[in-house]
């Protein structure tokens, strides 16, 4: 798995990812695409901070890797009201 932190647009827009954005929703995938193709594997800081991952063979990989990547503790974000 590639770890990249991006180009400035692409590194920038995945610092203020948040995926529970009202403008997300509707149409989630231009933003995806850009991900994938600017910074595939990247951290945000919204919501207490989060990782990533935008393409099929690193998600894949971070499920095969339970070395690396555990879920053995995990909080997720409460829905914002």
């Amino acid at each position: 798995m590639s770890r990249s932190t991006g180009d400035k647009d692409g590194g920038e827009l995945a610092r203020t990812f948040d995926y529970w954005s009202p403008a997300f929703a509707p149409d989630p995938y231009p933003l995806l695409r850009r991900l994938r193709a600017d910074c595939p594997v990247a951290r945000s800081d919204e919501l207490e901070g989060f990782y990533i991952l935008s393409r099929y063979e690193d998600v894949n990989a971070a499920l095969r890797d339970h070395a690396t990547f555990t879920s053995t503790v995990m909080t997720a974000p409460a829905i914002p009201v």
